[in-house]
């Protein structure tokens, strides 16, 4: 859910930062206000970007042209907002994975079934014990192969006396496994229904 105000970031067509303050969006003129103490003068019809900001990062990007240019708001109108941040491609997505998981420093290996990856992160279900802090190996062939993706356990979740649910830090991956996995997060994260879709 969009909230009705929050800080943002102003750039240029081509990601020139611009000015930092607080915008707002209407669903329904097709919109986004940007408000600051100053904001530089623009010509209108230029295309400019405003990103939201959480923690400083940019995580949704909104793109328009100038309808309106003064000191202190920025309006921008026929907004899409298809176009995704780094951060959007690299959410983790809900996944029903088969995989094989084993023990980094040895012993015995069971099935592994992921329900969320990321680039960065993965989550999984396995009949085996493994403590907070262990690193293992996590294999699958399905639905693109990958060999060998070394995570760190950071929490256990107990979901009955004969499965635990792991969350885990992706710690190493062979570098074609790691094109593989970001380019099938994007592409899924891509695929997600836009606030302003491009008409």
């Amino acid at each position: 859910m969009l909230p009705a105000r929050f800080k943002a970031a102003l750039k240029t067509w081509d990601d020139q930062p611009l000015e930092e303050g607080y915008a707002s969006v209407s669903l329904e003129k097709r919109t986004v206000d940007f408000q600051n103490e100053f904001i530089p003068l623009l010509q209108l019809g230029t295309t400019v970007k405003v990103f939201q900001l959480q923690e400083g990062k940019e995580i949704h990007c909104f793109m328009g042209r100038v309808y309106l240019s003064s000191r202190r708001l920025l309006r921008i109108v026929s907004v899409s907002d298809d176009l995704l941040t780094e951060e959007e491609k690299r959410l983790p997505i809900k996944v029903d994975i088969s995989g094989r998981l084993r023990p980094e420093e040895g012993g015995a290996g069971g099935t592994a079934r992921l329900y969320s990856l990321s680039p960065d992160q993965v989550r999984f279900t396995c009949p085996l014990h493994l403590e907070t802090g262990r690193r293992a190996i996590l294999a699958f062939d399905q639905p693109f192969p990958l060999s060998e993706m070394v995570v760190e356990i950071y929490q256990s979740i107990l979901f009955g006396e004969s499965e635990s649910g792991y969350h885990c830090r992706i710690v190493s991956l062979p570098e074609a496994d790691r094109l593989r996995l970001c380019s099938f997060v994007e592409q899924h994260n891509r695929s997600l229904p836009r606030l302003f879709p491009r008409q």
